[in-house]
C-alpha cells in the first residue's frame, strides 16, 4: 500500500513538474518575443541616428564619401543619397515589419520541417 502511495505522490510531483515547465515554455516565448522586438529597435536607433546625422550635414557626408569610403562604379553623390537613404529608410522597415516577418519565418520553417 505504501509503495502504491509513493507512486501517486510522484506521478503528482510529475505532472506539477510538467506544467510549471509548459508554463515557463510559454512565458519565454512570450519574451522572445518581447526581446526580439526590442533588438529590432535598437538597431533601427542606431542606423536612424546615422541616417539623420547624413543629411544634417549634407558636406560633410559628400566629403567622407569622396575622400574616405571609396564606392567604385558610383558618382559620390548617388553613393552619399542612397547610404543616406537606405539608412532612414531601413530601420523603418525593420520596425513596422517586425510582425509579420516573424510570422512568415515561422511559417516556412514550420512547413520546411512537416513535409515529409
Amino acid at each position: 500500500m505504501e509503495l502504491a502511495a509513493n507512486r501517486t505522490q510522484t506521478i503528482k510531483r510529475g505532472i506539477g513538474f510538467i506544467d510549471r515547465f509548459r508554463l515557463a515554455t510559454r512565458v519565454l516565448e512570450g519574451l522572445s518575443t518581447v526581446l526580439d522586438l526590442a533588438l529590432r529597435v535598437w538597431v533601427a536607433n542606431v542606423f536612424w541616428k546615422s541616417g539623420l546625422t547624413k543629411i544634417a550635414s549634407w558636406d560633410t557626408t559628400l566629403a567622407l564619401i569622396e575622400n574616405e569610403y571609396t564606392v567604385p562604379l558610383l558618382p559620390p553623390e548617388l553613393a552619399a543619397v542612397r547610404g543616406a537613404g537606405a539608412e532612414i529608410f531601413c530601420p523603418c522597415c525593420w520596425c513596422w515589419c517586425w510582425g509579420w516577418a516573424r510570422d512568415l519565418l515561422h511559417l516556412r520553417c514550420s512547413c520546411s520541417t512537416s513535409s515529409p
